[in-house]
């Protein structure tokens, strides 16, 4: 089935140039040359065929993977929010205790510090902009898991 560019093409260009010099042209465009045939027997033979379009091409949806942090995440089922909010409250409750045990003994803070409170509101942000269910995890976390501050 010609491709319905190359009819146009040949349609306006045929009382201006001969059909050798169009099929070349449209040969250096990169069209295949049985499309330009077929195209040529409609315009100069009049044997004029029903020219459907093709088909749209439809991309598959971009499957995410739980590690993938750099898309946002589209929830598609319940199961997928509950394990991102269960991950970020897991995650926040082991990084608070690295952060104020492992910063104790690494340069002698011991406490919540600033430095501790940055780094907390960085990952809430990128994990609302991301993973929303993993920052409500988070929150809950921080929320629930008072006595860690009270150091």
């Amino acid at each position: 089935m010609p491709n319905q560019y190359i009819i146009d093409y040949l349609k306006k260009n045929k009382d201006k140039f001969p059909f050798e010099v169009l099929k070349q042209k449209l040969l250096k465009a990169g069209y295949p040359g049985d499309r330009i045939e077929e195209a040529r027997k409609i315009v100069y033979e009049g044997k004029e065929e029903i020219i459907t379009p093709p088909p749209p091409v439809i991309k598959p949806k971009e499957v995410i993977g739980f590690w993938d942090f750099w898309h946002k995440k589209v929830y598609t089922s319940g199961k997928e929010k509950i394990l991102d909010l269960v991950v970020g409250f897991v995650f926040a409750i082991i990084l608070e205790y690295i952060m104020i045990f492992g910063l104790r003994l690494i340069i002698g803070i011991y406490g919540f510090s600033l430095l501790n409170f940055a780094v907390i509101l960085t990952l809430l942000i990128y994990f609302f902009v991301k993973r929303k269910y993993i920052a409500w995890g988070m929150l809950c976390a921080i929320f629930l898991s008072p006595g860690v501050y009270i150091f």
